[in-house]
């Protein structure tokens, strides 16, 4: 899978990435951290996930598109996930 950023008109490839296995299971962490996630945008501004349900699961994915930064306490946790020390 890659990432790609477009800007007037010209393409730029930001990652790639490879998937080893599309079976959700333990690596894919606890759904509560979904309300936590917090971005920044190009203004400084804050804001979290959208259209997040009761259950901790993403009802659409609108919220996610658009060009936003993670928060430093966010990509942490993040980390913390996929490395295995979040608690």
């Amino acid at each position: 899978m890659y990432a790609l950023h477009i800007n007037r008109y010209v393409v730029h490839v930001v990652s790639r990435i490879r998937i080893v296995d599309l079976d959700r299971g333990g690596c894919c962490g606890p759904g509560d951290l979904l309300p936590r996630l917090t971005w920044r945008n190009a203004r400084g501004k804050t804001r979290t996930l959208k259209f997040v349900t009761e259950e901790e699961r993403l009802e659409r994915s609108v919220s996610l598109q658009g060009f936003y930064r993670l928060t430093a306490g966010s990509a942490a946790e993040l980390h913390g996930l996929v490395s295995g020390t979040l608690a």
